[in-house]
């Protein structure tokens, strides 16, 4: 479940709508302490893409004025 967890954080995956309530039925089956109720929200998200774009097209500009 704890990859489950991880993802469930990420707001635009199916998983976090339901990741609570699968969460609630297990820890009734094998215990409360079983399952981490709470989503672990993703570290990095979107932002480290947006970031790894952003460098990628300075790195890109950079070798253009250098060739030119």
């Amino acid at each position: 479940m704890a990859i489950f967890s991880s993802f469930a954080g990420n707001t635009t995956q199916p998983i976090s709508q339901t990741y609570g309530d699968a969460a609630q039925q297990i820890d009734i089956g094998c215990g409360p302490t079983f399952v981490n109720g709470t989503a672990a929200p993703l570290k990095g998200g979107a932002g480290a893409i947006g970031a790894g774009l952003g460098s990628m097209i300075a790195l890109l500009t950079m070798l253009l004025a250098f060739f030119l």
